[in-house]
């Protein structure tokens, strides 16, 4: 007879304060993986990053950087520091380029 009181439906019951602390060792778990996910993304992208101006800064100047970095658009930004790298346009010319294909692009 006490089995049956316990189950029901072939399922047994959890008594409130149980069901209580088992969330919340569940939330406790889950934060502190959230956590540790967000910190080891977060070293990823900054090693990336890291990664992307150790590589930028070997194939241009920093005179192109700020040629490039005043352009509105990312788009543009990309594309004509890649323009930079692959042609290898020097310092002078490349301001005088850009200037002349955001014109005709317009």
């Amino acid at each position: 007879m006490a089995n049956k009181q316990k189950e029901t439906d072939g399922k047994m019951r959890v008594s409130p304060p149980l069901l209580e602390e088992l969330r919340g060792m569940i939330e406790e778990s889950r934060r502190s993986l959230a956590g540790e996910v967000n910190a080891a993304m977060t070293m990823l992208y900054w090693r990336i990053g890291t990664r992307i101006v150790a590589t930028l800064s070997q194939q241009l100047s920093w005179s192109h950087f700020c040629e490039i970095i005043p352009l509105e658009k990312s788009l543009h930004r990309d594309f004509y520091g890649e323009l930079c790298r692959i042609e290898d346009w020097r310092t002078q010319g490349s301001a005088r380029s850009i200037g002349k294909l955001l014109k005709e692009g317009k």
